[in-house]
């Protein structure tokens, strides 16, 4: 949703900064942080279901990760589920035993400070 189109409701009723500036920053940041956590949400399930998918799989892989993650989060007429929540497509790396999914996070550049990642170990054979 757009800052611009709740500024007004929100000043109607009296919330938040007294600037129409402060308050757009105020809900930038409530936004941001709602993204986050709908993300890392998001990573968690992405990675727990491939867990469960890797018992008794000892070389478990993901052949086609944006298929993968479009049958395991739920479908959302708001967005494209296989996106994370700033419209950057998921990533995925096995190594060994553990898998690690990630999120470019706002900047949607990968390598950089605000990434999100989850990371869980793949059972194969060992259940």
């Amino acid at each position: 949703m757009e800052i611009s189109k709740l500024l007004p409701i929100l000043m109607l009723l009296g919330i938040g900064a007294h600037s129409k500036d402060a308050m757009t920053r105020r809900l930038a940041m409530v936004l941001d942080l709602q993204y986050t956590i709908v993300t890392t949400l998001d990573l968690r399930t992405i990675m727990k279901q491939a867990v469960l998918d890797s018992v008794g799989e000892p070389d478990y892989q993901i052949r086609d990760f944006r298929a993968f993650v479009s049958s395991v989060l739920e479908k959302n007429d708001e967005r494209d589920v296989t996106l994370d929540t700033w419209g950057t497509e998921y990533q995925h790396k096995i190594e060994g035993r553990t898998i690690r999914v990630s999120s470019a996070g706002p900047d949607k550049a990968f390598g950089t400070s605000d990434d999100i990642e989850v990371e869980g170990t793949l059972l194969g054979e060992d259940i």
